[in-house]
């Protein structure tokens, strides 16, 4: 569908880091909102930890943190998986994925 580029900021009032993401957006049945990818992490010097939903980064001489919320995580997936609409009668929905 398209792309765009945005100041994305990550982390919290403490330690912050802001870059300009290129999105890409698609048109496609998804359990995220969004995918933030390798080009992006590397920048940030992130490291993740999918089972405690963290990500840690540098931002200058500090260490930032970014987390996730396990109830989130779990209504859209419980969403994804009661979505059984035939693919031609499903309402559009539009995903950022980061390119």
């Amino acid at each position: 569908m398209g792309e765009v580029t945005l100041a994305t900021t990550f982390g919290d009032n403490d330690v912050q880091a802001t870059l300009n993401v290129t999105w890409i957006i698609v048109d496609v049945p998804s359990a995220y909102n969004t995918i933030l990818g390798l080009p992006t992490q590397v920048q940030l010097k992130a490291v993740t930890s999918p089972y405690y939903l963290m990500m840690k980064f540098m931002s200058g001489d500090k260490v930032g943190r970014s987390y996730g919320s396990q109830s989130t995580d779990r209504e859209c997936y419980i969403a994804s998986l009661k979505d059984k609409t035939p693919p031609d009668t499903q309402p559009s929905r539009v995903m950022a994925v980061e390119g």
